[in-house]
């Protein structure tokens, strides 16, 4: 089965007031995020740069919704694992055990997924800090590339 892929919808940027919107389909939903830089960013804010990290957004909603979503199977799975053990404990064959232990290594997989996800969702201010960062470290290669040019 071929995977979607995500798609922009919709990406909006406001010159006046600075203000980046986009809306972006994945997988798991239609999500949408606006950016709009603090006063000592204005220097940097562009349409790119606010794309980036409003996109950012969309994708850290999408992958809380994809975290939830695993939550949710891994909690039926082991309330599977716990039934099956509850109610053939006593008839388990080894080929039983071996389903067993193989779903409980799949659980754990999954659960260090979730764990994983969730830790890439609270970087975004770091991410959004070493974005605006980057940015003016290009300005200011720019200005003095532009400087020695003139001169």
């Amino acid at each position: 089965m071929k995977k979607k892929k995500d798609k922009i919808l919709e990406c909006t940027y406001d010159k006046d007031t600075h203000l980046t919107y986009i809306k972006k389909q994945t997988p798991y939903g239609i999500f949408e995020a606006y950016t709009k830089p603090i006063e000592e960013d204005l220097d940097v804010a562009n349409i790119w740069s606010g794309g980036v990290l409003a996109e950012l957004k969309c994708d850290l909603k999408s992958l809380k919704r994809e975290a939830y979503i695993k939550s949710q199977r891994v909690i039926g799975a082991r309330n599977v694992l716990r039934t099956v053990i509850h109610n053939n404990i006593d008839n388990m064959t080894p080929e039983w055990w071996d389903f067993v232990v193989k779903l409980e290594r799949e659980i754990d997989a999954q659960d260090r997924q979730i764990q994983d996800m969730r830790a890439i969702a609270q970087s975004y201010p770091k991410f959004a800090a070493e974005e605006v960062a980057r940015k003016r470290e290009i300005r200011k290669r720019w200005e003095t590339k532009n400087d020695t040019d003139v001169k």
